[in-house]
């Protein structure tokens, strides 16, 4: 392999199909739809792309990130808004811990990168991860509507006699 080849830019890859709809959660399955995924590629390459980060001083990047990204969420990217609200506004926290902390590293936008994807059910990870990685402590965080455990099946099943039983335990009657 000669130095030419070694330096080379790696060849693009293979395009990344959106998720599986059984894999998602109902929540979230919105975002795989081509208008939502192209919405949340606008929103990635936005945040990207359209600022220089460098050049906002740190006293003021926080009031920028409120005012530019954080209120216009809804306006200019309501799919995106909508996957905020479906995680808990965990998206908007990412994007305030970002203003409040530079120095994260580039991977700060894996969750904007997981929408874009098509990948949403990989969200609340990545945003927790996100916080994680810059200290924030996060609260219980409530989950999806659709895992909350059922009071009436949890008492159906309490009961011994509404169990079901394995097929060598069946009814020997």
């Amino acid at each position: 392999m000669s130095k030419w080849e070694r330096n080379r830019v790696a060849k693009p890859q293979a395009k990344m199909y959106a998720a599986m709809p059984e894999g998602v959660p109902p929540t979230l399955r919105f975002m795989l739809d081509a208008e939502a995924r192209d919405e949340a590629n606008a929103f990635l390459r936005h945040v990207q792309n359209g600022f220089a980060w460098n050049s906002i001083p740190d006293h003021r990047r926080v009031d920028f990130v409120e005012r530019h990204l954080v209120e216009v969420l809804p306006e200019h990217w309501p799919s995106v808004a909508r996957a905020d609200e479906a995680v808990g506004g965990l998206l908007v926290e990412v994007l305030r811990v970002f203003a409040a902390n530079p120095k994260l590293p580039g991977w700060w936008l894996s969750p904007a990168v997981a929408l874009s994807n098509g990948h949403p059910e990989r969200l609340r990870e990545s945003c927790d991860a996100v916080l994680a990685h810059a200290g924030v402590s996060q609260p219980e965080i409530e989950s999806y509507p659709e895992e909350r455990p059922d009071p009436v099946l949890r008492f159906a099943a309490s009961h011994w006699q509404d169990r079901d039983l394995p097929e060598h335990e069946g009814d020997d009657v």
